[in-house]
């Protein structure tokens, strides 16, 4: 297997996580929770498949962007 760039700034990963709980209030907020849910899976997906810093950060953000919507899910 091929070794995973890691993003070289934390800002970044920062940034993505603020990202992915974006996506999930406005999937919530906006009543488009299956799409939201959606992209939310396919972004880590797409993250681990490609291996690069881009891919990486948006895999971060489809993560935080489930942890959200499952957070949403348990609270109600």
């Amino acid at each position: 297997m091929v070794r995973r760039p890691t993003t070289r700034h934390p800002a970044g990963l920062l940034t993505a996580v603020g990202v992915g709980v974006t996506w999930a209030t406005n999937a919530l907020g906006g009543h488009f929770v299956v799409p939201g849910l959606a992209a939310a899976l396919v972004a880590p997906v797409y993250g681990v498949r490609h291996r690069t810093d881009l891919a990486g950060l948006l895999g971060v953000t489809g993560a935080s962007a489930l942890v959200t919507l499952a957070a949403a899910a348990v609270s109600g």
